[in-house]
């Protein structure tokens, strides 16, 4: 069971239109936002990894990191587009592990666990969750595959899972902040003062 092939499917195709300006360029920790989130991955037993942006994006990327870079070019029709692009040009696996890009406070080790568990454990779909709230990665048995393909417009895959809620099971994150995503800049600058206060 351990030898299951887990496909990370990274959906970084998203235009910031909340944020103002390109999140995943802004330095984090001496990297981009991007490349920060892609070099944990490097680490994790993915048999494959594909990044999932745009034709601007794309340039961000380290060249160092050997993944597969799918570039969306119907980006601005919303995530349901990254999702499918991913979906159609991953090779063939057991499951899919969908990652946003913008999620900072997100552990290595937190991915790990879930990849552990997911491969030890006969459910479908396993998410990340704190306290009952869904967050991200989420990992999906390949048999949702179909069903996430005919995803439209700006909607992710937790419509699918919210339809097979008996075939889900959710692992607790202790740190809410691991969930948070990067939406605007009061996000951001609130993510940097945190961390100012767990450094003092």
């Amino acid at each position: 069971m351990n030898k299951m092939r887990i496909h990370a499917i990274v959906l970084a195709a998203g235009l910031s239109t909340r944020f103002g300006d390109d999140k995943l360029a802004k330095l984090y920790k001496g990297q981009t936002v991007l490349n920060y989130l892609l070099n944990k991955l490097k680490e994790l037993p993915f048999e494959e990894v594909y990044v999932v942006t745009n034709e601007k994006t794309y340039k961000l990327i380290d060249e160092r990191l050997r993944f597969n870079i799918l570039i969306n070019k119907d980006a601005q029709q919303g995530i349901s587009t990254s999702i499918r692009l991913g979906l159609q040009l991953s090779s063939e696996c057991e499951a899919y592990c969908f990652i946003v890009a913008d999620q900072l406070a997100l552990k290595k080790e937190t991915i790990a666990d879930m990849l552990n568990i997911y491969k030890d454990n006969q459910t479908g779909i396993l998410c990340a969750s704190h306290r009952g709230e869904l967050g991200n990665p989420v990992i999906f048995s390949n048999c949702y595959k179909e069903e996430l393909m005919q995803l439209k417009g700006d909607v992710g895959g937790k419509k699918v899972l919210k339809k097979h809620l008996a075939d889900v099971t959710l692992f607790e994150v202790s740190d809410k902040n691991e969930l948070i995503d990067i939406d605007t800049k009061l996000d951001w600058n609130r993510l940097l003062k945190e961390e100012k206060s767990w450094n003092n």
